[in-house]
């Protein structure tokens, strides 16, 4: 499967230039932003229903603790990081960054602050998959924080 960077494309929601997969502009990319430390198997399976309910819902979910653990170390220092920065880049992908649950690991916090450094919508939902709170590209230039 192939995939290119059109950025003539039209902007999606953010304003930010979208990604087209195959030509396909009806799917924005959002990025699933969950706990993956803690209870490593309860937050897997919860990622990976965030994700089903970010593409049942139109959008291409980007989830990256359920990949890179697959293949790197998470107890060692340098692959965590390692992990963290390329979901970092995966982030900047995406239109949106959807935050589910209500506590926040470091890992949450440091990928809500690279949002909101560049103007990211971010949504807030709970462990059902309800929405409670959004803050778009919009709220954040006013200096409405998160």
């Amino acid at each position: 499967m192939t995939s290119e960077l059109n950025l003539e494309s039209p902007p999606g929601v953010s304003g930010r230039p979208r990604i087209l997969f195959l030509g396909r502009t009806d799917r924005p990319m959002v990025f699933v932003c969950s706990p993956f430390a803690g209870c490593v198997r309860e937050n897997i399976q919860n990622a990976r229903r965030y994700s089903r309910f970010a593409y049942l819902s139109g959008y291409m979910p980007i989830a990256p603790h359920l990949m890179y653990p697959r293949f790197l170390e998470d107890t060692q220092t340098k692959e965590r990081q390692d992990g963290l920065e390329m979901g970092l880049r995966l982030l900047d992908l995406c239109e949106e960054i959807w935050v589910f649950g209500d506590a926040y690991s470091s890992g949450m916090q440091r990928e809500m602050t690279h949002a909101l450094g560049t103007h990211m919508a971010i949504r807030f939902f709970d462990r059902d998959c309800k929405e409670y709170k959004k803050r778009t590209a919009a709220d954040l230039q006013k200096g409405e924080g998160i």
